[in-house]
């Protein structure tokens, strides 16, 4: 393993797999920053797509729902490469109105207006509630919502709880981002969505195609990867666990 991400709530589990949380350090920082988000969370998510069906990154599209997004009085909260989560109050995600796609808009279940300035209580009361101590230094380099690389041996403590009960928090987290400085940064063999279940999988290969990481340009392209030489594994389908395992499910 060159490197670990996480994707929002993920960047918790992140810092426990690469060591800068021991394991019930990550268990304490998931249950505490997950029970402050649901009991004084305000607001909603709502996702929507911003590249056709073939996965071609569409920058006109991308504007074009973010201007909605903005009039309607919604933030970014999540760049998840093919889709873009927003986030308010219940005003704005009822504001937003733009043209239907299949399911989409959708607005995603008990989920707050994470990683806006809404989720500012949460963050101080996530600072008072949860040590500095429960931090260290990483055993494996991290890229965080930012796209920033916390190095083993070479990380701030104090900055990396600064920033994951902060601006992690309280601002945008561009996942897309980080998937783009993994694959550019470390060069990894494949990536390996650990879950649950498979619903990033697809992020990961959009965020891929909007890097044009070693050619991908569309799915069609990594479809046709994937059969021959898998760039994603989802550790929640049984086949693509069975190769990151070494053939042990």
């Amino acid at each position: 393993i060159v490197a670990v991400t996480g994707n929002s709530m993920g960047w918790y589990t992140a810092l426990a797999c690469a060591g800068a949380l021991t394991p019930m350090g990550g268990f304490d920082v998931v249950n505490t920053m997950g029970t402050l988000m649901h009991d004084t969370g305000q607001g909603g998510q709502v996702i929507y797509p911003i590249t056709g069906d073939d996965w071609r990154p569409d920058v006109g599209l991308r504007a074009q729902v973010m201007d909605l997004a903005n009039r309607a009085g919604l933030a970014l909260s999540i760049d998840l490469g093919g889709m873009v989560v927003l986030a308010g109050d219940d005003a704005a995600l009822a504001a937003f109105a733009p043209p239907p796609v299949g399911r989409f808009p959708m607005r995603l279940h008990n989920h707050a207006a994470f990683h806006t300035a809404l989720m500012a209580p949460v963050a101080v009361a996530g600072q008072a509630r949860l040590a500095r101590g429960h931090f260290r230094q990483p055993d494996v380099a991290m890229i965080d919502g930012r796209g920033a690389v916390w190095w083993p041996g070479a990380t701030d403590v104090d900055a990396l709880y600064d920033y994951t009960l902060g601006h992690q928090v309280t601002q945008a987290y561009d996942f897309a981002h980080a998937i783009r400085i993994a694959a550019r940064e470390f060069a990894p063999d494949l990536f390996i969505v650990t879950g649950p279940g498979t619903t990033l999988g697809g992020a990961v290969a959009q965020s891929l195609i909007t890097a044009n990481w070693q050619g991908l340009r569309c799915k069609a392209d990594f479809q046709t990867r994937q059969q021959t030489a898998p760039l994603v594994l989802s550790m929640g389908m049984d086949d693509q666990r069975a190769i990151a395992t070494g053939g042990h499910p």
